[in-house]
């Protein structure tokens, strides 16, 4: 008998026979059916059991970061906000007096301009310094 056709009994739809066909159906659904390929050009087909489901289990989900007292800003973030906001509130040295003699307003101009030069370059230190704490707290390489 071909293996590929399904001999049926008409006695099989019947509804006193149910139980019957679904142990079948049980039965059946254990097995699978797998299709081989001679060497020489035919088919067979092989009825195996089926495979036991493996059931893999997920890993635990990642520990949540540490927040803030802030909430969700980082610590990083508000030590490099902190250096912003320091060098904002810094002094600006104070303005030369006029004189009113050229040349003392010349020197008097000349030391304010290094003065400023010195305040710029202050704030500037302290934001980098903000910048790089900020990174190394967030544990990134630069």
């Amino acid at each position: 008998m071909d293996e590929d056709n399904e001999y049926r009994n008409y006695y099989d739809e019947d509804e006193r026979n149910a139980a019957r066909n679904a142990i079948e159906d049980v039965r059946n659904a254990k097995r699978r059916r797998v299709v081989q390929t001679t060497p020489w050009g035919g088919t067979r087909v092989i009825t195996q059991p089926a495979p036991v489901p493996v059931i893999v289990q997920a890993p635990p989900p990642p520990p949540a970061p540490q927040k803030s007292f802030l909430g969700e800003i980082p610590l990083g973030t508000l030590v490099q906000l902190g250096a912003m906001g320091y060098t904002a509130m810094a002094e600006l040295p104070p303005k030369p007096a006029i004189v009113g003699e050229p040349k003392t307003d010349n020197q008097n101009l000349v030391l304010y301009q290094e003065a400023l030069a010195k305040h710029a370059k202050r704030v500037q230190q302290i934001n980098t310094a903000g910048l790089v704490a900020s990174v190394l707290l967030a544990g990134k390489r630069l």
